[in-house]
């Protein structure tokens, strides 16, 4: 996997509009705290995800300071889930 990068506020929010154009409706509102549709294809365990991402993201923008967890190798993790 890729090395960790600065949070930047301006590329967060370029990419937002670019999720808002072309992302998923359903984990969106997902992201957002919402419900997704009865017909939604979106697994729980996606829509959790997607809530964690929002949730460090929120970490970020209110300028906490956010560390890796230590207890985790996420290259591990990601082939563990494969």
């Amino acid at each position: 996997m890729g090395q960790r990068i600065a949070f930047d506020v301006a590329r967060h929010d370029a990419f937002q509009v670019l999720l808002d154009r072309w992302g998923d409706p359903d984990l969106l509102a997902a992201k957002r705290g919402g419900d997704f549709g009865p017909d939604s294809l979106v697994s729980n365990r996606h829509a959790q995800a997607a809530r964690r991402v929002a949730e460090v993201q929120a970490r970020y923008l209110r300028g906490d300071t956010v560390e890796a967890d230590p207890e985790i190798d996420e290259d591990e993790d990601v082939a563990h889930h494969a």
